[in-house]
């Protein structure tokens, strides 16, 4: 049987642990509901205590600080002419890059992927450029280095292209740089490629 000292020690422990307890989640909970309280206004609801009404309708903490507008993206503003000048350039781009790189073992993809880009008379042309298929390889990768507008109307315009051309085949790569003029058209509104000639040296 326990004597009166260790009866003593070991009531008093679990008095001391009740009380930590009951301390500690008083604590924790006191302190969640601050939490809350604070972080009420931010939900976009409003109370007597946190706001007060403003002439016209509008509302400012009760403190009397100030109510800051909502933020708004600034907006970019590009002019119509503009826009219709870049969009000219991207489009020349695309067109000599695709068409222009290909090689004797790739099914004439460049064919496919530029014939969205033409004209229908276009067309017709880029479809007789097919290259045959070779088991030797030969290849050409072009990338437009510089583009500028040479002159843009309502209905045409004329892209002035720099490239960097790489040609490969089994033995060796050679690099050289070419210059020519995508001619296009407006079709409804789009640019379509209606015309592409390399510069004769």
């Amino acid at each position: 049987m326990l004597d009166l000292r260790k009866r003593i020690f070991i009531i008093l422990s679990l008095g001391i642990g009740f009380i930590l307890a009951f301390t500690l989640l008083f604590y924790f909970v006191l302190n969640k509901k601050k939490a809350v309280e604070v972080a009420a206004p931010l939900t976009g609801e409003t109370t007597a205590e946190t706001t007060a009404t403003l002439p016209g309708g509008s509302s400012a903490p009760a403190g009397g600080g100030a109510v800051l507008p909502p933020a708004k993206e600034p907006e970019v503003f590009v002019p119509v002419e503009k826009s219709r000048e870049i969009y000219a350039k991207q489009i020349a781009r695309l067109f000599v890059e695709r068409f222009t790189t290909f090689s004797n073992q790739n099914d004439n993809t460049h064919i496919d992927d530029v014939l969205i880009l033409a004209t229908s008379p276009m067309g017709k042309w880029i479809e007789t450029q097919k290259i045959k298929t070779a088991a030797e390889y030969q290849g050409v990768t072009t990338k437009v280095i510089a583009a500028s507008l040479s002159n843009i109307s309502d209905n045409s315009a004329s892209v002035k292209v720099d490239t960097q051309q790489i040609k490969s085949n089994a033995d060796k790569q050679e690099t050289a740089y070419r210059s020519g003029t995508v001619d296009l058209v407006d079709a409804g509104g789009e640019w379509k490629v209606g015309g592409f000639y390399w510069d004769t040296n």
